[in-house]
């Protein structure tokens, strides 16, 4: 059973109740009975069984696991990037954010209450990944347009010592420059 496959109690839980179970899965430090007990301690209203917690610490750990693989993948991939790495980690950053934002929007989806300022974020965090995508493709053009001037800069000032040094005829210089470079 994967963790979309089916909706326990714990997942119609108050947002509260559902993170102190969450808090307790992390700490890894507890039985599945222990916190039961602990759950119907801190919220008797909660009456959450022993099953229920085992299906939803299953889903929980089966989504663990699938962002385990999904950041061990990604970091395979940036290390294989070679050359142009900055670049290449960018818009795979980018991609991995779109990925994160569309995971949490579809478990937004299992909540019981809609949580507006969460929708929010959300919708914030896609935007910005779009946007850090277009950054990668227009920073690239940048740097492409910028390199091009400097050679270009480069090219001038050494044609021009070239011309001043009289080693070469001005008027013939003139025309390969022009002819060459449109200078």
């Amino acid at each position: 059973m994967s963790a979309r496959a089916g909706r326990t109690k714990v997942h119609r839980l108050p947002r509260e109740q559902r993170e102190f179970v969450n808090a307790m899965i992390r700490e890894g430090s507890h039985t599945l009975r222990e916190m039961v007990e602990r759950i119907a301690e801190r919220f008797p209203e909660a009456d959450i069984r022993l099953g229920s917690l085992h299906n939803y610490v299953r889903g929980e750990r089966e989504l663990a696991e699938r962002m385990q693989r999904i950041n061990a993948v990604s970091d395979r991939l940036v290390g294989g990037l070679g050359e142009g790495v900055g670049e290449k980690a960018g818009a795979l950053m980018a991609h991995a954010v779109t990925a994160a934002v569309t995971f949490a929007a579809l478990e937004e989806q299992d909540a019981t209450e809609v949580d507006l300022s969460r929708i929010g974020a959300l919708a914030l965090a896609a935007s910005r990944a779009a946007k850090t995508s277009r950054l990668t493709t227009d920073e690239r053009r940048i740097v492409a347009q910028e390199a091009r001037e400097q050679a270009l800069r480069e090219q001038r000032e050494k044609l021009e010592a070239l011309g001043r040094s009289g080693a070469i005829d001005p008027a013939a210089l003139a025309i390969v420059i022009k002819a060459a470079y449109d200078l």
